[in-house]
Parts: C-alpha cells; structure tokens; sequence
C-alpha cells in the first residue's frame, strides 16, 4: 500500500519534472509555475526571466488555457569552460485545465521583472469555449 506522502511525492515529481513527459525535443523545458486562488479569481504565476514579451502567447483553446513561449540562447557566451548551466532555454508550452464557469475575455495577463501573472477571474455568467489570444499588459 501506498502511504499519503508517496503518493504526493510522485505527483508532485511528474508535475514538476524539468523536462515535460511529452516531449520528443530536448528543447522543450518547463517553468516554474505557482497556481493560487484567491476569492475573486485563480493565479497562475509562471516563472519566464529573460522571456521577451513578444515570444509570450497566451490563448484558450477549449477548456485550456495554453501559455508558450520561446527563451532564445544567447549567442555571444563562449563556452569554451563551462562549469555549470543551469538556465533552460527554448520553448516551452504549459497547459492549464479552465474549471466551469470562466469567462474567457475576463481573463487578464500581467508581465513583469521575469514573472508572468494570468489572471482568471471567477464568474457566474456561462463558460466560453471559443479560442481567444489574451493581450499581456507589459511593465
């Protein structure tokens, strides 16, 4: 039998893995991502340092919402002694499942010193399936 505190320790590792389960590329990487609720909406805070805004796309397609972008490489490093990398850099994509009840247009996006906040505010007014892009409000 399978106690509480292992269950949540491998489903806390699949979650968290650096490089998503699905992915054929060794450059596809996952960002550190918070999700919160707060008594008016739910908070998804995506940890994205060095993303420029314009490789940010934010869109609902169905019941998800779909966060990709691309962190480039940068060129100019030579790496001719390398004692550590650690960044991840090309794309990403995470998935978020939209629970019942969220109006897609009312979803906002913030980002700003390397954090990406999206918004979903709760609501009681019909779900909306269509696929919208959500505009991102710069700093």
């Amino acid at each position: 039998m399978v106690s509480g505190k292992e269950f949540k320790g491998s489903f806390d590792h699949f979650f968290s893995s650096q490089k998503p389960w699905f992915s054929l590329s060794k450059k596809i990487w996952n960002p550190p991502v918070d999700v919160y609720e707060c008594e008016n909406a739910i908070v998804i805070k995506m940890e994205v340092a060095g993303v420029k805004e314009e490789h940010l796309d934010i869109a609902t397609e169905g019941h998800m919402l779909m966060i990709r972008g691309v962190r480039p490489e940068e060129k100019d490093l030579e790496r001719s002694s390398i004692h550590l990398l650690e960044i991840n850099y090309g794309q990403f994509e995470r998935a978020f499942r939209l629970p019942d009840g969220i109006v897609v247009e009312d979803i906002q996006a913030n980002y700003t010193n390397g954090f990406l906040r999206v918004k979903i505010v709760k609501s009681d007014k019909p779900e909306d399936t269509i696929t919208v892009p959500v505009r991102i409000d710069g700093e």
